[in-house]
């Protein structure tokens, strides 16, 4: 018997099925501490902090996101109920920005497959598991699909999924998606690249607007405005083409 694991592998949080995500941050240790969610991978003691790890487009370069696939992985296995002493056969199908799923995708497959037993603990408790098999998706669209109601329904449907660092547009029919397309742009990477303090306040979105060079263009919207959302997708590709201009959004 296996354990199929879903999960989104984001730069601000992991998300799983079974359980509310949590941000993509740790923390390493040569001891124990004292937190009782520690997890225990050669050696080095592991805990989940809510200071993400800095933006990477490559997730593969070191260990610490498969350290995180651990802890989804084992939240997953002891959400559901299956949790066994002895060897536990994992399936993985990992969630990737539309924009890198080419690369990333093999990257990816190879990063969590050919690691044979992987032996951790997880809140005091052994854990052996062999990833048998990983398969990639594009996020967002298919996600959707699976959890909105009757949206399969529809002849035709866009998705505009707004993460940490990149936001995707993906078009489709059902859970078939026709034509994908990601910005490198998000509301962490952005409020860190206009607001230095991570801190949006009007008197400092104020102070940033008047005392910016060059052009800057100003979205008034709401949340109840169906026009201001149907303009946002139309806004962050002109954003994206344009860096020159600096663009800001006020809640009107």
């Amino acid at each position: 018997e296996f354990r199929r694991v879903l999960f989104r592998s984001g730069n601000k949080q992991i998300k799983t099925v079974h359980t509310p995500p949590f941000t993509s941050g740790l923390i390493q240790s040569d001891t124990p501490g004292f937190g009782t969610d520690a997890l225990a991978y050669r050696g080095k003691y592991y805990t989940l902090t809510d200071q993400r790890i800095p933006y990477r487009r490559d997730k593969t370069e070191d260990e610490r996101f498969f350290i995180l696939t651990l802890f989804a992985i084992a939240h997953e296995i002891e959400a559901m109920g299956q949790y066994s002493g002895s060897l536990m056969r994992v399936q993985l199908a990992v969630g990737l920005p539309p924009a890198h799923f080419g690369v990333q995708a093999k990257r990816f497959i190879n990063y969590f497959n050919g690691r044979g037993a992987v032996a951790f603990q997880f809140k005091g408790k052994p854990y052996a598991i062999f990833i048998e098999n990983t398969a990639c998706f594009p996020q967002s669209f298919s996600a959707a699909a699976a959890t909105v109601k009757n949206l399969a329904s529809f002849p035709r449907a866009l998705v505009v999924d707004i993460g940490g660092a990149s936001t995707e547009l993906v078009t489709g029919t059902g859970a078939q998606t026709t034509s994908l397309f990601s910005l490198s742009m998000g509301c962490v990477t952005w409020l860190e690249r206009y607001f230095a303090d991570r801190s949006l306040t009007k008197e400092n979105f104020d102070a940033r607007v008047t005392n910016a060079e060059g052009t800057v263009l100003v979205d008034f919207w709401s949340p109840g405005c169906g026009p201001c959302r149907a303009m946002e997708p139309v806004l962050e590709a002109v954003a994206a083409r344009h860096p020159e201009v600096r663009f800001a959004k006020l809640n009107a």
